[in-house]
């Protein structure tokens, strides 16, 4: 009798976390969490980005495969914003293009990134949002042509669905820095 009570508990509990973390994945689920984030986004933008911390750095490339690197200045700024908000901003740079990288987390948590870039006769932006294990749960993608219609809509883009964003985004080049 009590192996079928203590089976039956272990299947409640399962049941219980899967819903949870079903739920959490659901269309009202994802929808719900965007809301949380857009309003996490908008009270860092009320508040600024402050106290940060800048470091640069010189990455070479060689655009023409000659053996002529060329020195682009890297920048990467920590903001703590305060005891619940860190942005992360990194600003690269190379031969023809350039990108900078938005990275927005709150209790230490990414939420959200935003990316920004052009090259040669484009500009794109990415928007990853992010679930409470920094899982992609939403990507948005736009990409414009210079002299073409600049108000283009976002593009919903599934193949980075539930992968880390550390995987995508490289995070670690800021402990690399600071460290």
């Amino acid at each position: 009798m009590k192996k079928l009570i203590f089976k039956i508990s272990l299947i409640f509990i399962f049941s219980i976390f899967g819903h949870i973390h079903l739920y959490s994945q659901s269309p009202d689920g994802i929808k719900n969490r965007i809301v949380e984030i857009k309003k996490w986004y908008s009270e860092i933008q009320n508040i600024g980005l402050i106290n940060c911390k800048s470091k640069s750095f010189i990455k070479y490339e060689d655009p023409f495969n000659s053996n002529a690197r060329m020195p682009f200045d890297q920048t990467v700024n920590i903001c703590r914003l305060n005891n619940i908000y860190l942005v992360r901003k990194a600003q690269y740079q190379g031969y023809e293009w350039s990108e900078d990288v938005f990275i927005y987390s709150k209790n230490e948590k990414i939420f959200f990134v935003f990316v920004k870039g052009s090259a040669e006769g484009y500009s794109y932006e990415k928007r990853f949002y992010c679930n409470s294990e920094e899982k992609i749960i939403k990507q948005l993608d736009q990409e414009t042509e210079y002299g073409k219609d600049d108000n283009k809509e976002n593009i919903e883009n599934k193949t980075n669905l539930y992968k880390d964003i550390d995987k995508i985004i490289d995070i670690n080049i800021f402990n690399r820095i600071y460290n």
